[in-house]
């Protein structure tokens, strides 16, 4: 409705009216554009390289899109003051204006960032934390390595670690029970699970006549160390013998 009023009814506004009207007009057409929002610098005040910027200096324009120019800024704010608006222009106050430069002058030194303390900083950085950081920026960048060398990892933890364990313990009904446990985890792994009713000794039997995997001795001697108080060291040994 206010794009309406302003292009049929009203037709004056601000530069930023113009400024969006334009666009929108463009869009509609398919046409690339888009509202920039600056200053509008006069040239000629123009006085060591610096330029009086004011808040009333504010302006937008359009910049529209052609294929072989790239990005063209019309600027669509009529130039005529409507009927019945006044607006002065202000002019610079170069006495002010000189005072501002001759500040900005006398205060150079003051305005170029110190990076010395940064640099030293920087020096003093121990080296474990450069090469902590260089470190996560591989990581960073080769992300999916990472993270299918973390899922092997993780996944042949879990499968092993009953048998990194049988290694480590002395005691022989541990060492029995963590061979079957992780022997019970590749199986599962491999599609051949215990089915919830199935005691250990079924299930064992049964992947001795389904699938040909004589398990049925070793779920024997699994749970004579398990429940028997009567296991020793020759079931170990007839064990390590299967």
């Amino acid at each position: 409705m206010q794009f309406y009023f302003f292009l049929f009814k009203s037709r004056k506004g601000y530069c930023s009216f113009f400024a969006f009207a334009m666009a929108l007009l463009c869009r509609s057409l398919g046409i690339p554009a888009r509202v920039a929002v600056g200053f509008y610098i006069d040239p000629f005040t123009e006085t060591l390289n610096f330029y009086p910027v004011r808040a009333d200096m504010a302006h937008a324009w359009v910049e529209i899109f052609f294929n072989e120019y790239g990005w063209i800024e019309p600027d669509t704010t009529s130039e005529v003051i409507a009927p019945g608006e006044d607006y002065t222009f202000r002019e610079v106050d170069f006495a002010r204006f000189t005072s501002l430069i001759e500040e900005i002058l006398s205060n150079q030194d003051r305005l170029k960032p110190d990076i010395t303390p940064q640099i030293e900083k920087e020096q003093e950085k121990p080296e474990w934390a450069s090469r902590l950081v260089s470190g996560l920026w591989v990581l960073i960048r080769y992300w999916y390595i990472v993270i299918v060398v973390l899922y092997i990892s993780i996944t042949a933890t879990v499968y092993l670690s009953p048998f990194i364990l049988f290694v480590m313990v002395k005691d022989r009904r541990r060492k029995v029970k963590l061979l079957f446990k992780g022997e019970f985890k590749l199986l599962t792994a491999l599609g051949w699970e215990k089915n919830t009713a199935e005691s250990t000794m079924e299930y064992a039997r049964r992947l001795d006549r389904e699938e040909g995997i004589h398990l049925e001795s070793f779920a024997a001697y699994y749970l004579k160390a398990v429940f028997s108080p009567d296991y020793n060291t020759s079931d170990f040994k007839k064990l390590s013998h299967l």
